[in-house]
């Protein structure tokens, strides 16, 4: 071995054991043999420090021989743009693949440990520097490091995350309308001629209690009076029902579960205590969208401040438009591409269910079940205007397993099943064109026997919602524009629906009676004979933000819920022509009180509301709010009672002098008489 190589490598281990290079200036005074073997040292580095400034690189591009499939290539890579301690060769290679002697390695080893000195003698400068708030942040490191600890013993899942809201209403409803007679008590003494029907209509269906025949009565089969219409205010019974204030809650605690970061597991729990008009008792449309009254069923039992699954369902992506949900209780409106609506689309502004369900319940009728979903969003930059597709099948009745009683003519409440005919089930599409400023959605639901409109009059919500059997065929179109800036310019939402029922001529039909041994009287028992084969619905609101401060909204909105556009009439009875039974109601002998049926529909009734919400911290906020009813029995509204021509002629000596007043003769009823709800309330949500 040469001298000088035998030099080098005697140095060798000191340069790999050394974590710094020690230069020239730093070197010990040697004597003798050691002075020359530093020197030769020292003249070698140089050499070495001289080759490698020539030919440092500045980033690894630079080399032609590196890819960046190399399994060094990014420890290559940090070193070079840390560093800058990493040189090639002339002919611009790094030579990955070539041996390296424990020279250069030292020498590479060496110029890198330079680099981190000089990096860490202007920390250290700046360390000093800033010595004082480094130590305060270092203080609320250490508090910070104890409250992630404490929150992290005090977790139930590192999946999970939990979120809750909290509903509070105050408030209450009152009715007015025309004072009516829907009856009085009728001495039966002297009326001869004509049997009489009795209709009792208030709040959903008008019930025939019974017929007799007049002639020939006698003490021994007949009572002395005959209650034959029962008088009462409207109004005022449904107030005496509904009308008290009342303080009520609704609670809901969400779990969000994910495992990839990309799915979620949803799962709601629920509760509330509106037992009251503001869940729908009396009327459908003083429901508000917060309200709930708990879960269980049962005769007797009150299901209020019961928790139970509200929802439980999984969504997950199928590359990076599409998305799949399994639903073991989910919600139709919940698995859209895209809002039709941007009116009162929050909690906190929500306040009746109809509006928010965008003026179509027939469409968006928040069919809640055992179901499946699928979305398509067209994968845009943000800002940009992008195309949304969304199906969903939701059947309400999925998880009952008996399929058929045997009844084909109506569906009981054991039957079920997910895809069954009495499954209640909805298949729910929508197409929508969505900007950052404007929508425009067309939407499609297929509802099954069972299902439901959501919202609407009281004569189309009985008459036509909850097919006994058939299908519905709903079509919404709705809209929205929003200015770029909250300003005194609102955002305007609008939405259309029209539904078209098959089959529903269950909902109203002719039977014949037998009473005291007589038989063969016809008489109506489910709106005379009418039953709804359209109906529709709209709406339209406005809503601005920032109002008076940030954060806070006005809103309002004016619609006509669910009514009926398209009656038909019901067989009468079996080998019975309507013709012959319109005959038989047209003669005094066997004339109807409560009027001959009609295909032309008087249904229909206008909502309208108004809040305000009032954000008072991140997490609460306040809304009172206002709304009006009119007619929301649609074509049940009391009015005028049909009397027969024939009843007033023979027996008009014999009627109360009262009864004159609150009888059409021989026409139809006074569908202008008025009955209508107002309503007022407070909402409070605080989100947790």
């Amino acid at each position: 071995m040469r001298p000088f190589q035998r030099l080098l490598l005697a140095t060798l281990p000191c340069g790999l054991m050394a974590p710094t290079a020690v230069s020239a200036q730093q070197a010990p005074s040697y004597t003798g043999m050691a002075a020359v073997n530093e020197y030769m040292n020292q003249q070698d580095l140089d050499r070495f420090r001289a080759w490698e400034s020539q030919n440092q690189v500045t980033s690894i591009n630079q080399f032609s021989d590196v890819k960046p499939t190399d399994w060094a290539y990014q420890a290559l890579n940090n070193l070079i743009e840390r560093y800058g301690c990493v040189a090639g060769y002339p002919d611009g290679t790094y030579r990955g693949k070539q041996a390296m002697t424990r020279y250069e390695a030292a020498a590479l080893l060496n110029a890198c440990l330079d680099r981190v000195t000089e990096v860490t003698d202007e920390l250290r400068r700046l360390m000093d520097e800033f010595a004082k708030e480094l130590a305060v942040i270092r203080g609320r490191l250490d508090k910070l490091d104890a409250k992630v600890g404490k929150l992290e013993a005090m977790q139930f899942s590192t999946t999970t995350k939990l979120q809750g809201q909290a509903t509070f209403v105050l408030g209450g409803v009152n009715a007015s309308g025309n004072s009516f007679y829907q009856g009085f008590n009728l001495p039966t003494a002297g009326l001869t001629g004509n049997p009489l029907a009795i209709a009792n209509v208030f709040n959903g269906l008008p019930i025939v209690a019974g017929q007799l025949p007049l002639a020939g009565l006698t003490a021994a089969n007949t009572p002395t009076y005959y209650n034959i219409l029962n008088p009462r205010n409207a109004a005022a019974k449904y107030n005496a029902l509904y009308g008290a204030t009342t303080f009520s809650y609704d609670v809901r605690l969400n779990l969000s579960t994910s495992f990839t970061g990309k799915d979620l597991l949803f799962t709601r729990l629920r509760s509330g205590n509106f037992n009251n008009a503001f869940n729908g008792n009396g009327l459908n449309l003083t429901r508000l969208d917060a309200a709930s009254n708990g879960f269980g069923t049962g005769p007797g039992f009150n299901s209020s401040n019961v928790v139970g699954i509200d929802r439980l369902f999984y969504r997950f992506p199928a590359g990076k438009e599409f998305s799949f949900v399994v639903a073991a209780r989910g919600r139709n409106t919940e698995f859209l591409g895209a809002a039709p609506s941007v009116y009162a689309t929050k909690g906190a502004d929500r306040i009746l269910d109809f509006f928010s369900v965008h003026g179509a319940p027939g469409v968006y009728n928040k069919a809640t079940g055992a179901g499946f979903g699928m979305i398509w969003q067209q994968d845009v930059k943000k800002g940009k205007p992008r195309f949304s597709f969304s199906a969903s099948w939701i059947a309400p009745n999925g998880e009952i397993g008996q399929a058929y009683d045997g009844n084909p003519y109506a569906c009981a409440a054991g039957e079920g099943g997910l895809f069954s005919n009495c499954s209640g089930g909805s298949l729910l599409t929508q197409l929508a064109y969505t900007t950052p400023q404007f929508n425009l959605s067309l939407a499609y639901r297929y509802g099954n026997a069972g299902s439901n409109f959501r919202s609407g009059t009281e004569f189309a919500a009985s008459n036509g919602w909850w097919l006994r059997s058939g299908s519905s065929n709903s079509v919404a179109l709705n809209s929205y524009w929003q200015p770029k800036k909250s300003g005194w310019i609102p955002s305007i939402s609008g939405g259309w629906a029209i539904n078209n029922l098959s089959n529903n001529a269950n909902n109203g039909v002719w039977t014949g009676v037998a009473i005291n041994g007589l038989t063969g009287t016809l008489f109506p028992t489910f709106y005379d004979g009418s039953y709804v084969t359209q109906s529709q619905s709209w709406f339209a609101g406005l809503q601005w933000d920032d109002v008076l401060a940030k954060g806070n909204s006005l809103g309002f909105a004016i619609g006509q819920p669910t009514f009926a556009t398209s009656l038909s009439l019901a067989p009468v009875n079996a080998g019975t022509t309507y013709a012959a039974t319109l005959a038989a109601l047209n003669n005094a002998a066997t004339n109807s009180i409560y009027g001959i049926p009609t295909t032309t529909p008087q249904d229909g009734g206008v909502v309208l509301e108004a809040w305000y919400k009032w954000q008072v911290t991140d997490t609460i906020s306040v809304t009172p709010s206002v709304f009006w009813l009119s007619r929301p029995l649609g074509q049940l509204t009391p009015g005028g009672a049909v009397a027969p021509a024939g009843l007033l002629a023979s027996n008009a000596a014999n009627l109360p002098a009262n009864l004159a007043g609150n009888f059409t003769p021989a026409g139809a009823p006074d569908w202008s008489a008025g009955f209508g709800i107002f309503g007022a309330l407070i909402q409070t949500v605080i989100r947790f």
